[in-house]
């Protein structure tokens, strides 16, 4: 397993030190639906596919539920989805109400566990010629 990426060229406005820099930008991976997740877990179980698609719908629509009343969701052992606001600093105690919220979101935090996965995860330069559109053309080799 490794995250791919390839180099880019960007014009850095901000910071001590402005200009064209290079970096790496991340090579998006493929998206698996949940149909794909349920597939994927019924070769290595001995319940069907439409068992486990069944599962998971049920788990996604209880998630939400629990996320919209407010409650923390621990996902195994990858980590928790959190139900956050952010809300506009004001005055006084009294005009503090629910028009002050301003953004209400869903936050993840990886567990430490899935953090040192992700801290050994390998990453790998892809070809240049496999991707269009992100990457710049220098004389260097891929590293």
């Amino acid at each position: 397993m490794a995250l791919r990426f390839v180099r880019v060229k960007r014009r850095i406005v901000v910071g001590a030190t402005p200009g064209v820099k290079f970096l790496a930008r991340l090579v998006p991976g493929n998206v698996i639906d949940m149909k794909g997740l349920a597939e994927r877990v019924s070769k290595t179980s001995s319940l069907s596919r439409g068992d486990i698609y069944s599962v998971v719908l049920q788990i996604s629509d209880i998630m939400t539920m629990e996320l919209l009343e407010g409650n923390q969701v621990q996902i195994g052992e990858i980590g928790k989805v959190i139900p956050k606001f952010s809300a506009k600093a004001v005055d006084t105690l009294e005009e503090v109400d629910a028009s002050t919220i301003t953004r209400v979101y869903a936050d993840f935090s990886p567990s430490l566990e899935f953090r040192k996965k992700m801290d050994e995860l390998k990453v790998k330069i892809e070809p240049l010629e496999d991707i269009t559109g992100l990457q710049i053309e220098t004389n260097t080799p891929n590293p």
